[in-house]
């Protein structure tokens, strides 16, 4: 049993789920919930979420977690993780133009062809392959400009939470994806 030190809440939303799990400080798990993410495939090669869900399932993780503990007070911290590269356009008030492109997703086969170089690679320690959100941006750029045009909110499933968890849209110190490099084409 823990002994009333502090506590800190995982949270992990990955490609299948957002996980919430609280720890205490001897790494001991107290609690655990997840919820399920429904991937879209509208083409093949494809692959889509509703960002949206990333919030929803993130959220219901979370609260499922911390009502299971005798004390939620003492709870301290809280870090989140999201699935690698994956990213949704944002509009001002933040909230999605389209459906978020997972890190997983083949649609820039094209993009990766032309731009994709050694070059690129040593400047961005982005290889030329299907995971870098480079390659995908570039897809959106070339083919569905009106995503990009209100500007910069290009956003990773973290940062949405981090930005609804705390009141605040400016990227983590520790933040180094791609899409919070990205500002505008």
């Amino acid at each position: 049993m823990s002994n009333g030190t502090s506590l800190v809440i995982a949270v992990d939303c990955s490609t299948t789920a957002a996980k919430a799990v609280v720890h205490d400080e001897e790494g001991r798990v107290l609690a655990a919930a997840s919820r399920p993410l429904r991937t879209l495939q509208p083409r093949p090669a494809w692959h889509e979420q509703d960002a949206e869900q990333w919030w929803v399932a993130t959220q219901a993780a979370i609260a499922e977690a911390v009502a299971a503990l005798a004390d939620p007070g003492r709870v301290d911290a809280l870090c989140v993780t999201h699935q690698r590269e994956s990213f949704v356009c944002l509009d001002g008030a933040g909230r999605p133009l389209r459906p978020a492109i997972l890190w997983l997703d083949g649609r820039a086969h094209e993009q990766i062809a032309e731009l994709g170089s050694p070059r690129v690679h040593e400047l961005s320690g982005k290889p030329p392959d299907t995971t870098p959100a480079i390659y995908k941006l570039a897809w959106l750029a070339m083919t569905r400009r009106a995503a990009l045009a209100q500007g910069p909110p290009l956003r990773g499933g973290s940062r949405i939470a981090r930005s609804r968890l705390t009141g605040s849209s400016s990227p983590p110190p520790s933040s180094s994806g791609s899409s919070s490099r990205c500002r505008s084409y």
